[in-house]
């Protein structure tokens, strides 16, 4: 898909003549606005596709004692068979033995049951979507504490997230396509439909909906915190994701990433922090992370610094991503990205920017801060101070070039 999207620019540039040092037009950057939204629409068709199910049951709490795999018929296999998840209550069962200090899984396949492995490098897949609680909508399309409900219509009853510090999910978790609605957590660090995964993980092929997501530090809708080089792939969230703490990292899909890579995810959902703030990755801290064809359209907020709609701060890189939402923050406030350290290629913003803050605002259609822009552009409104705007003479002509 890498190579598509390159082609495709490519033939975009040499059929109207563009250079890296000239001025894009406006008729340019509205056929790179519908080239790069095709290329990033046929990247993630051969991903996540919601999978078609049955009715679905609310989860009553219960939690189940083994589980199978997904082709009964034939041994456990982490990669190619793995255990199935087809109920709220495997589901809860997964994360009771992820905390377990055992650490062990037990499941029967084709060799027979009783058998065990190791909980948190174990693979799975599911096989239905899961309802936790239900969400009562007031009208406002955001998804807010009180509006979840368990099983009895009484408050919702609250997630443990899959790992955390120190047990770490290490395995892969395939979502099959299907959905994980209604998550309630409020309060704590590291939540998320996972709370901290590590070297080797993958999640993939799952979309979190209808949920409150709400804590302290490391907060995402899909992954709180994100170690080692742990992969979140095919995801999205379009619950709600809060957290408190200055900074926060928080993130519609992974609020912390470490040297890991989110790709082919978004977020519709509100996310709202103090610092460090983003609508897909809140913080990627190394240099290696990649955000890759990733977009966000949901609403963020956040009270301080660090405001971005595809990510907060990051050190690495963040290619083929788009953002529609509002964004708004007080400085390194940005359409894509609050504040960079690496580059952000091959993106853009037509959401609406809004910084408050004074002085040295750093407040920008693309970023508010980074170290090296190519290929990108802003179609939205730009709101800021105006000492904020511009903090150089190459930013003052980079920020005049991308708000055309």
């Amino acid at each position: 898909m890498k190579n598509l999207v390159e082609n495709v620019r490519s033939a975009f540039f040499m059929m109207f003549g563009y250079e890296k040092s000239g001025e894009v037009n406006r008729m340019k950057k509205r056929l790179f606005s519908i080239v790069l939204t095709l290329c990033m629409v046929i990247s993630l068709m051969p991903g996540f596709t919601p999978a078609a199910g049955a009715a679905v049951t609310v989860w009553d709490g219960s939690i189940s004692t083994f589980l199978t795999v997904v082709d009964i018929t034939a041994p456990y296999n982490k990669d190619t068979n793995p255990l199935a998840i087809s109920s709220s209550a495997d589901l809860a069962y997964l994360t009771e033995q992820v905390f377990a200090a055992a650490n062990l899984v037990t499941y029967t396949d084709s060799t027979g049951a009783g058998k065990t492995t190791a909980a948190r490098a174990a693979g799975y897949k599911l096989t239905a979507d899961i309802v936790l609680n239900t969400w009562a909508d007031d009208g406002d399309g955001v998804v807010e504490s009180a509006e979840l409900k368990n099983n009895a219509g009484a408050a919702a009853r609250a997630w443990r997230p899959i790992g955390t510090n120190g047990k770490a999910f290490t395995g892969v978790f395939d979502g099959g396509g299907h959905t994980v609605s209604g998550i309630y957590c409020n309060g704590g660090n590291y939540r998320g439909f996972f709370g901290w995964i590590d070297t080797p993980a993958t999640v993939k092929n799952v979309g979190v909906e209808d949920s409150y997501i709400a804590g302290t530090s490391g907060i995402g809708g899909v992954v709180g915190y994100s170690s080692g080089t742990a992969t979140v792939q095919n995801c999205y969230n379009t619950g709600s994701v809060n957290g408190s703490a200055d900074p926060g990292y928080i993130g519609g899909v992974v609020g912390y990433l470490v040297r890991g890579t989110v790709v082919n995810c978004y977020n519709t959902g509100s996310v709202t922090g103090s610092s460090t703030v983003g609508g897909v990755v809140g913080y990627g801290s190394d240099a290696t992370t990649q955000i890759q064809y990733c977009y966000n359209t949901g609403s963020i907020t956040g009270s301080s610094n660090k405001i971005g709609g595809v990510v907060g701060e990051s050190n690495g890189a963040v290619k083929y991503c788009y953002n529609a939402g509002v964004v708004s923050g007080v400085s390194y406030t940005g359409g894509v990205a609050g504040t960079m350290a690496g580059a952000i290629e091959n993106c853009y913003n037509k959401g609406s920017v809004t910084g408050s803050g004074s002085g040295n605002g750093y407040v920008g259609g693309v970023a508010g801060s980074a170290g090296t822009i190519k290929f990108c552009y802003n179609s939205g409104s730009v709101t800021a101070p105006a000492a904020a705007e511009a903090t150089t003479p190459a930013a003052r002509r980079r920020a005049s070039r991308l708000r055309k």
